[in-house]
């Protein structure tokens, strides 16, 4: 079985092959810069994230693509349902949910 870092990593090469555009979400921190002026890595701010955002978030044929990579036993948070259903209500039909166990269920969305 693939972690989801093994099955990330595949998916942005097969989207990077395809030339499909995307970017990655990373929500779990920042970088800051402290007051001696050093660069460090911390805790996004309180209320300054937004929880159930997709791993990848992809435009393709006209059409955005909200994946979520989880393992082949991992399942979608609440707060990830409830953004995909977000996203969904407010994208006339062009928003599309990727639960991608594997670079097949993301090729299968992108066509």
């Amino acid at each position: 079985m693939s972690s989801e870092a093994e099955t990330t990593n595949a998916i942005i090469d097969y989207l990077n092959l395809r030339k499909v555009l995307w970017f990655r979400v990373r929500n779990s921190g920042q970088m800051f810069r402290s007051k001696d002026g050093e660069f460090h890595f911390g805790k996004v701010k309180q209320g300054h994230e937004q929880k159930g955002v997709p791993d990848i978030i992809a435009c393709c044929n006209g059409r955005f693509l909200l994946i979520e990579v989880k393992t082949e036993v991992g399942q979608m948070s609440r707060e990830q349902k409830e953004f995909h259903e977000r996203w969904a209500q407010e994208g006339h039909g062009n928003v599309f949910s990727v639960l991608a166990r594997s670079v097949d269920d993301v090729a299968v969305a992108v066509g």
